[in-house]
């Protein structure tokens, strides 16, 4: 049972001690790997609760303890696009991605910071790259067709369809688009 949140009991004098969140979510034995499980999903936690701003400081402070923590960057990234930082959410869903480009959602999610920024080409390039990594991945097919489209580049939309033909075949939508 993991406990999040709210106060652990009374101190010696019935008072309740006051805890931050970063405190709730240590755990009590050492170990950097047992404080970051606790920390993570305490930000997920909070994240859940609305609580925006405590999760992005466990993130934080995750990366402290493991500057190599991708899903803590994902995470970042993530919520400061929610914010509309663009600035930040590019660079830790680009350190995400550089940490491990094997992440199916690491290249989604900087895609989507660039076409938030209407950086089309940039959005494009990254799902260019993801479908050449993940070529199964029927909806990475399917965004890039939308951002050629969104560009005007036809033939390169027509070829993205034709591709995603290829993995589900034919289907009215896909036929639609081109």
């Amino acid at each position: 049972l993991i406990f999040i949140g709210g106060n652990l009991g009374n101190t010696a004098y019935g008072q309740r001690k006051k805890r931050n969140k970063t405190e709730e979510a240590t755990p009590k034995k050492g170990g950097n790997k047992e404080k970051i499980d606790f920390l993570f999903i305490g930000a997920s936690t909070e994240y859940v609760k609305g609580e925006v701003d405590a999760a992005l400081n466990m993130y934080k402070e995750i990366l402290k303890l493991d500057s190599k923590h991708h899903a803590s960057m994902y995470n970042i990234g993530k919520l400061a696009l929610e914010k509309g930082d663009y600035q930040t959410a590019e660079k830790y869903a680009k350190m995400a991605l550089d940490e491990n480009p094997e992440n199916f959602w690491y290249y989604e999610q900087l895609a989507d910071v660039y076409e938030s920024q209407r950086k089309l080409k940039d959005a494009v390039s990254v799902l260019e790259q993801q479908v050449e990594r993940f070529p199964e991945e029927e909806n990475a097919w399917f965004d890039l067709g939308q951002l050629y489209i969104e560009q005007e580049d036809f033939p390169s939309a027509v070829r993205a369809y034709d591709e995603l033909e290829q993995l589900i075949g034919l289907n009215q939508e896909v036929g639609f688009r081109k």
